[in-house]
């Protein structure tokens, strides 16, 4: 019996063992968190610099029913905020974030996105649209994969993609956006990587003045960074009927050769 008892008394202590080891498990980092920990490789010339930015589908565009064999994804989170008083004593803020991955491997695809918008005027409001489809070739058209209104998932068939193959994010650009702009980047040892100073629209099309660092592994680019962003004093906001603006946007890019599957909801 005092086996019986020991046994037990061995498993209740190993399971709560275990549920307390889940608990105190760190959240999953953000990507926006692990491009700013990414510690970017050197790279030595125009030449490789050029070479970082290949296009990993060679150029396949929405009508050439191949992907050329890539294998790839791509993670980006978008986070933009902006808020002024609007008279009145009352305040505008509103806040946005904007998940995406898209993952290509072999013959297939597979695209998600969410989108987080929300305010705090005199109503507060937040509106979470998601979107997820696949695609997989077939000869000379797409077999289209989504869900209906009911969240029962369809297949139709496309003559074109709907998506970009090498789209980073609405502020970053693509996959090849900076292969001609060796000379333009700085490397910094603080950044990890190499940046440059831009200027880009955020929420309510405010300009703001940011930082774009590129991280290079493996002799491709893989991750971006908008940082270090604020209104530009010099912009014109006369239109917004707002004053004491401050906005921000934050941007991580993560892409990752290799290892990728896709598989098909049908």
């Amino acid at each position: 019996m005092k086996k019986v008892f020991a046994a037990l008394a061995a498993g209740v202590m190993a399971s709560a063992m275990a549920l307390s080891l889940a608990a105190c498990a760190e959240p999953e980092k953000s990507v926006v968190e692990r491009a700013e920990e990414m510690a970017s490789e050197r790279i030595g010339s125009r030449e490789a610099w050029e070479a970082a930015f290949a296009d990993p589908t060679l150029g396949a565009t929405d009508t050439s029913y191949t992907f050329n064999n890539a294998n790839y994804s791509i993670e980006s989170e978008s986070v933009s905020t902006i808020g002024g008083n609007l008279g009145g004593g009352s305040r505008l803020n509103i806040s946005s974030r904007v998940t995406r991955e898209l993952t290509v491997a072999g013959d297939k695809l597979h695209f998600a996105q969410r989108t987080e918008m929300s305010g705090d005027t005199s109503e507060d409001s937040t509106q979470i649209n998601g979107k997820e489809e696949y695609y997989a070739l077939d000869e000379s058209r797409y077999e289209y994969y989504y869900k209906d209104a009911n969240g029962a998932w369809k297949m139709e068939t496309r003559s074109k993609l709907g998506i970009s193959l090498i789209e980073t994010s609405a502020y970053t650009g693509t996959l090849t956006s900076y292969a001609d702009s060796y000379e333009m980047f700085t490397w910094s040892d603080a950044r990890m990587g190499y940046y440059l100073p831009v200027t880009i629209k955020g929420l309510l099309d405010v300009t703001v003045n940011a930082t774009l660092t590129l991280k290079f592994r493996e002799g491709k680019i893989a991750a971006m960074l908008i940082s270090d962003a604020a209104v530009d004093p010099d912009a014109a906001t006369d239109g917004l009927l707002l004053t004491d603006i401050a906005a921000s946007v934050q941007v991580g890019v993560i892409v990752t050769y290799g290892g990728r599957t896709v598989s098909l909801p049908l």
